[in-house]
């Protein structure tokens, strides 16, 4: 496996790169580098990133928002400020091309939107810090405004897709 920033493929060989969720991570100066040698003249970038879950139903949005900003708020990774900015920060290399507005949607149950929050980086760096899951609180706060546990409640993300083209020259 290779680093984004070096990935080994020969110049000028990929019409596409793609980035899912992921371009916070990286280091950015060297990784547009790697896309400006490594794509095509005319080959494409596109960067997608996903913000934060908003619950449409109120009440139960106001708890996730509080969990995520105020209890595990603190735990992120200073990397993801890009994430909460929808990647508007990141000066990209190359022409902007149109893409589509997206959101991203589910339906959830309790147990489901529990279980996602336990795979965020910053519940898990809260809990080994603090030695207890801050889930279970969020999962006893929302139950009673949830109803059945098992109904499934409308969960979303915005979506942004960041596309640049190299120019053919």
């Amino acid at each position: 496996m290779e680093a984004a920033e070096a990935g080994g493929l020969p110049a000028n060989s990929v019409d596409a790169v793609t980035v899912c969720q992921a371009l916070h991570w990286l280091n950015l100066p060297g990784f547009f580098a790697e896309v400006e040698r490594v794509l095509v003249p005319g080959g494409v970038l596109v960067a997608t990133v996903y913000s934060d879950p908003v619950m449409e139903h109120a009440s139960l949005n106001q708890i996730l928002q509080h969990y995520n900003h105020t209890v595990v708020g603190s735990y992120w990774p200073p990397e993801r400020k890009l994430v909460d900015e929808s990647y508007r920060s990141i000066r990209f290399p190359f022409e902007e091309l149109p893409a589509p507005k997206l959101v991203m949607a589910r339906d959830w149950n309790l147990k489901e939107l529990v279980g996602y929050l336990r795979s965020w980086s910053a519940t898990t760096r809260y809990v080994e810090s603090r030695g207890t899951d801050p889930t279970e609180q969020f999962e006893s706060e929302l139950k009673p405004l949830w109803g059945d546990a098992l109904a499934p409640r409308r969960i979303v993300w915005p979506f942004t897709v960041k596309a640049r083209k190299k120019s053919r020259r």
